[in-house]
């Protein structure tokens, strides 16, 4: 998983979709990644908003309080260049059409930054009006 998100990222995909049984485990294991490459990473979910994954990341800031889909992707609008949000995601924030446009907002401006949003979960399904904009790992 580790060497397919990296090379994604270098391809500049900025929005990843990865299928896994162990999602927890899958954010910590991205999380040890970008320690090792020195990258600006946070991962979100929704009872614990947004977290620092590396040290880099818990300089530059969080927000505690960012526990909705849509709040924590106006929040990522403002991530350094090649920073890196893991989210964990569940279908249901699909249904709220903030969310499918924050995430569509964030294509091009995450593109020509080198910025990447991955979302993680056991069963991403990514709505069709997304689908083609995401790479998918299972």
């Amino acid at each position: 998983m580790i060497d397919w998100l990296t090379k994604a990222r270098k391809r500049g995909c900025p929005l990843l979709a990865i299928q896994t049984p162990e999602p927890l485990g899958a954010v910590l294991t991205i999380g040890k990644d970008a320690i090792q490459h020195d990258t600006m990473a946070w991962s979100w979910d929704c009872a614990s908003g947004i977290q620092a994954l590396t040290t880099h990341a818990e300089e530059f800031g969080r927000e505690d309080h960012c526990q909705e889909p849509d709040i924590m992707l106006a929040w990522a609008q403002q991530m350094p260049t090649d920073a890196l949000m893991v989210a964990q995601w569940h279908h249901e924030y699909w249904q709220d059409v903030r969310v499918r446009q924050g995430v569509m907002n964030l294509r091009d401006t995450f593109k020509r930054s080198g910025r990447t949003l991955a979302l993680i979960g056991r069963q991403l399904i990514v709505p069709d009006t997304l689908h083609s904009d995401f790479l998918l790992y299972t």
